[in-house]
């Protein structure tokens, strides 16, 4: 047989042809030709609830793409958002279209986002109502995920109209009774309905002393009464030591001189009790102040406190010998037994003499009870008296109205054999100037027991040293012989770093009103002194004579006065 190359060249086309051609015509790939969403349409109720969307994707033969890759998208994503696996969230309310899309085709689904009211909340949730009166309260609403709903329409309506009637929000009061109003939207009710109370006529008396120290007053108040009720009040006034009673006043006209008055009551009143300075009544003496701080039960090993001079004692203490006096406290133990105590504060008038017999004015005090040294740049008492230790004091011009920081740790000099040396220093919280006011050496055993622990328990307090003069009874004095002077303790901590504690407690008092009996005998009424506290541990101490109380440093909220 010879060969024939046409032959051959045919039969090479023939086996490199595609099989699928071999029987017809070649098969076209699969292409997206049709989307179909489940569902075609969704309603979310509240915001942040979601639905999930499918696609179904069919090729131009209407066959089924299993692996399509469907796109997602959202014509108005402030409305509703869709993620890649077709999970659609309702962001606000409106209606949004989303697309599904594979290739060339597409189907789109509509999400319609309509808020539903799941909750209703009326602000206030009570309160009280006087005859006649109103208040407007208000109502808010929130979907099932706790979405505001804003502008939704509430219908009102109150338990007992006859105590209370509702318009609008308006809540008027109508009787004497409890009533509680609702607000509803749909099948909502608020859960819990505004209470109303229409308490009785209310009757009050106020009691303003003049001046403000003056005296106490009893038998004022406010009571809840028919309006047919006669009700009497007695009033009682009582002069503080060094005053007497004057007369009862309202409106400036005097109603009675007698200190125990019998009125009947028509309504509100503000009756003032009167008090003067009886200048015959030469008994009395001068109160001082007390703070108590409390600490977690540990011990420290450094304390600080910031003082403010509110009210600068004045010159005339000087001219008289005599000085006020501010000071914190601290204590030391040997493990838990107490061994001495401490003092640091201010003072008015130095009392150590310098070599040519000058007093230094203004100074900073400090002693510890147990001390065997001191070192300092000021002066330097080795027997004083009230402590039998070391004294140190070192001239300091304090300014009034301005902080000062002090802080008591271990000083210069620290741990040696012979014992612990602890300094004092002073910051001016304006010029942001630190003073060095010395240090002292305790100890390091004191009856035997080791003695480096401050305990958890500190004081502060204002004296008067007017005290020492009226207490041995060789000065008489009125309550307005003694000048005043103020100054706030503040921030007060213990330990240092991650181990700062505050105060847990913080007590003040007086020792105002109380009888004092010196060692000879001689008896003494005590005159009204008045601590300010806050609620933060922040004390105020107005030592002296106030014929009204001095301005408060500390804030006008949550202030309170304590007397004892």
């Amino acid at each position: 047989m010879s060969w024939n190359p046409c032959r051959s060249s045919v039969v090479a086309v023939v086996v490199a042809a595609p099989a699928a051609c071999l029987w017809g015509a070649c098969a076209e790939p699969p292409v997206p030709a049709t989307v179909r969403i489940l569902p075609v349409s969704a309603t979310l109720r509240s915001l942040g609830d979601t639905v999930r969307l499918t696609a179904a994707v069919q090729d131009q033969n209407g066959r089924a793409i299993a692996d399509a890759s469907i796109m997602w998208s959202s014509r108005d994503t402030s409305v509703a958002t869709v993620n890649a696996a077709g999970l659609v969230t309702a962001a606000r309310n409106g209606r949004a279209a989303v697309t599904a899309s594979a290739g060339a085709a597409s189907a789109a689904a509509s999400v319609t986002v309509a808020q539903e009211v799941d909750a209703i909340l009326v602000v206030p949730e009570a309160f009280k109502l006087i005859r006649r009166g109103s208040v407007r309260a208000s109502a808010e609403a929130w979907d099932a995920n706790g979405h505001p709903m804003p502008g939704v329409s509430f219908a009102w309506s109150t338990t007992d109209s006859t105590v209370a009637g509702v318009e609008s929000g308006l809540i008027s009061a109508a009787g004497v009774g409890i009533a509680s109003v609702t607000a509803s939207a749909g099948e909502v009710e608020s859960a819990s309905g505004i209470s109303v109370v229409v308490p009785p006529p209310v009757r009050s008396v106020e009691m303003p002393s003049v001046p403000t120290n003056g005296g106490i007053r009893s038998g004022g108040g406010s009571w809840e009464l028919p309006l047919d009720e006669v009700f009497t009040a007695v009033l009682v006034g009582t002069g503080n030591p060094g005053y007497d009673f004057v007369r009862w006043s309202e409106g400036g006209a005097t109603l009675s001189t007698d200190s125990v008055y019998e009125m009947q009551l028509a309504g509100d009143h503000e009756i003032a009790a009167h008090f003067s300075v009886n200048p015959e009544r030469g008994r009395w003496g001068p109160a001082n102040t007390y703070s108590d701080y409390r600490f977690p039960d540990t011990a420290y090993e450094s304390l600080a406190w910031t003082f403010l001079p509110a009210v600068d004692p004045p010159e005339s203490l000087r001219e008289k010998d005599l000085l006020h006096y501010y000071a914190y406290q601290f204590h030391l133990l040997n493990s838990t037994t107490e061994v001495g105590r401490g003092y640091a504060g201010f003072q008015s008038d130095g009392h150590l003499r310098t070599d040519d017999g000058d007093r230094w004015g203004k100074v900073v005090n400090f002693a510890v009870w147990g001390s065997d040294s001191a070192r300092t740049d000021g002066l330097v008492n080795p027997e004083n008296e009230e402590c039998g230790c070391y004294q140190i004091m070192f001239q300091y011009e304090w300014v009034g109205e301005r902080e000062y920081r002090f802080e008591l740790k271990e000083g210069p000099g620290g741990e040696v054999d012979e014992g612990k040396w602890w300094g004092l220093w002073v910051t001016d919280r304006v010029t942001d100037s630190t003073t060095f006011v010395g240090e002292q050496r305790v100890p390091a055993e004191i009856g035997g027991r080791p003695s480096v622990l401050w305990k958890p328990y500190t004081a502060a307090f204002g004296e008067d040293m007017h005290w020492w003069h009226s207490r041995d009874g060789a000065k008489k004095y009125i309550c307005s012989d003694f000048e005043g002077s103020s100054l706030a303790i503040l921030d007060v901590t213990a330990g240092e770093g991650k181990d700062e504690d505050r105060p847990t407690r913080v007590g003040s008092w007086t020792n105002g009103g109380h009888v004092d009996v010196a060692e000879n005998g001689y008896e003494t009424t005590l005159c009204h002194v008045t601590v300010f506290q806050d609620g933060s541990g922040n004390v105020q101490h107005n030592v002296g004579y106030w014929p009204e109380p001095p301005e408060n440093v500390l804030p006008e909220e949550d202030n309170r006065p304590v007397r004892r």
